[in-house]
């Protein structure tokens, strides 16, 4: 939701505004991955149990603290929420988009007298609306405005804004091609991420016995994605959405195969790579999210947004199935050979994909 306000309120450049939008999830687990660690694991204990090609913790102190830190999640998460709601506002265009639509609609053919009736009643409230923009204040509901030189701004805006207003509904969306290279590209970038962030430390762990020194790593993962991100924003604004994934897929592949050799030659460099592959990683939830919107329009965006990430679901359910038993069979390597496979197999896909405008 929160991509979308911004996509709406900076249409001519979306793909930043989503960037720092997105790059806010990096900056709360900035604190919350310092926190937890702190709290579960103030003394650096060491993991004295090791279990196939995983280590654990064992030590009743460590142990005993982790149902109480999903409590500690659950009261900082409902505390952001309960702030963010009372900011979110909508933008003015929003009621002439809703007005527009709402005509357009009555020029299609009808064929009872009750739907005639509907349009006429729909073209009345269309024109109460542009009624009242020429009054000096403003809509409480919908936040438009009724100045007429600002009117004037918005209309200029929508002509020159970066996103379709070629409006697709969700069954619309499920009947193109678009849809599905989406979806597919989606879940197999989605896989590598949730790999890489998931199991970053607990492979880190068989070459560095530093739970603190992990612990660094994941906030600064945090850091270089709250940064990162915003940098694929502006790669989408100044290039173009297409070739921002297929850079992303690209490059993707590329460090996640020397990934598993880094720390075997030191923790630092674990680190470095680490920060590279996550880097690259962040700019999936920038520029999948201005594809949707660019391909489909904003007027069911949260709609298709959620259809094409819908395909995470079915990963979700699968990816712990089959993740664990390369771990087990095959080891890390090839845990992190699939990542690149799936992502190569994405960066195809993407490059089929129709071109956005700029």
């Amino acid at each position: 939701m929160s991509t979308l306000y911004a996509a709406v309120w900076f249409p001519n450049a979306v793909g930043i505004a989503t960037s720092v939008a997105a790059s806010s999830f990096g900056g709360g687990s900035l604190v919350m991955n310092v926190l937890i660690t702190m709290f579960v694991n103030p003394n650096n204990k060491t993991p004295d149990i090791l279990l196939g090609t995983g280590k654990y913790f064992s030590d009743e102190d460590i142990v005993s603290k982790v149902p109480s830190v999903f409590l500690l999640l659950a009261a900082v998460s409902l505390g952001c929420h309960i702030i963010a709601f009372f900011f979110l506002r909508d933008h003015p265009d929003f009621a002439l988009l809703r007005s527009q639509k709402k005509l357009k609609d009555c020029h299609k053919p009808q064929i009872d007298e009750s739907a005639q009736n509907t349009c006429k009643d729909n073209e009345y409230q269309e024109e109460d609306f542009k009624e009242s923009c020429s009054g000096p204040s403003s809509s409480p509901k919908y936040g438009a405005t009724r100045d007429k030189a600002k009117l004037h701004d918005l209309s200029k805006e929508r002509q020159n804004s970066k996103i379709s207003f070629q409006d697709y509904t969700p069954f619309e969306v499920l009947n193109t091609q678009c849809f599905y290279q989406l979806a597919v590209t989606a879940m197999f970038l989605m896989y590598g991420f949730q790999v890489e962030i998931n199991y970053y430390k607990q492979f880190g762990l068989l070459y560095i016995d530093d739970d603190y020194f992990l612990t660094i790593v994941g906030t600064c993962i945090n850091i270089t994605v709250l940064i990162t991100r915003i940098v694929w924003g502006f790669a989408v604004d100044f290039t173009d959405s297409k070739t921002s994934l297929a850079s992303i897929t690209c490059l993707h592949v590329l460090a996640s195969l020397f990934w598993y050799f880094t720390p075997m030659v030191n923790r630092w460099l674990y680190l470095a790579w680490t920060l590279l592959v996550q880097g690259i990683q962040s700019g999936v939830l920038v520029v999948l999210p201005v594809m949707t919107l660019q391909h489909f329009g904003r007027t069911h965006y949260v709609s298709n947004y959620g259809l094409v990430f819908g395909s995470g679901v079915l990963l979700n359910l699968i990816a712990p199935l089959f993740v664990s038993i390369i771990i087990r069979e095959l080891g890390y390597f090839w845990l992190f050979f699939t990542i690149a496979f799936t992502s190569t197999i994405g960066l195809a896909l993407t490059l089929r994909l129709p071109s956005t405008k700029r």
